[in-house]
């Protein structure tokens, strides 16, 4: 069963009882209640904490960087855990930073970007991304590659062979170039003066 559970006084986690996301552990930390975890999770100011893996019987509480909407994750059933997702935004003013797993917001992800459809930027001084299955997957290498100080002005998205090309500021528009399938998108969030 699914619900919100609100710390404090706002929703903040989605919790899936009796199941766990595996591969996007990055701090652990035992003999916790499930409150404090949680709390862990959204005062963490090392990296940003997108889930919650909570085990009830050894109370051990692991904190994820990753979540399985954003990473296209499968949760595994487990039945002494809750996967519990966060679904708030890092605390303004916090010191932390996104690390290669980080979540990205659906909702930032379509204010963000413009979309030059059946086109593509004939540049080859790009960031090429392995092991991106989709274009949400791709958009939001570039806002991680943002927030970790490696501005990504752009992208192209190449469906057939899934290549994403993430470009820094400041590339040449007179290189656009038509292209039956390509997607190329401008990053309008990017810190262009940073």
């Amino acid at each position: 069963m699914n619900y919100l559970l609100f710390i404090p006084e706002k929703p903040c986690f989605t919790r899936y009882k009796h199941w766990t996301l595996p591969g996007f552990a990055e701090k652990a930390f035992t003999g916790v209640d499930q409150r404090t975890c949680l709390l862990l999770c959204l005062r963490s100011d090392t990296f940003y904490c997108a889930s919650v893996n909570y085990n009830e019987i050894k109370r051990i509480c692991t904190l994820n960087g990753g979540n399985m909407h954003l990473n296209d994750a499968v949760l595994k059933p487990s039945p002494s855990e809750e996967y519990y997702e966060n679904e708030c935004n890092p605390e303004h003013g916090s010191k932390s930073k996104a690390n290669n797993t980080a979540t990205i917001r659906p909702a930032k992800m379509e204010r963000c970007f413009e979309s030059l459809s059946d086109s593509m930027l004939l540049n080859f001084d790009s960031k090429l991304v392995e092991n991106v299955h989709s274009l949400e997957q791709c958009k939001s290498e570039c806002l991680r590659a943002s927030k970790n100080g490696r501005a990504c002005g752009a992208l192209n998205w190449l469906p057939n062979n899934r290549g994403c090309m993430l470009f820094n500021i400041g590339f040449d528009l007179k290189l656009l170039v038509q292209h039956p399938t390509a997607q190329f998108l401008v990053n309008k969030c990017c810190e262009w003066f940073a």
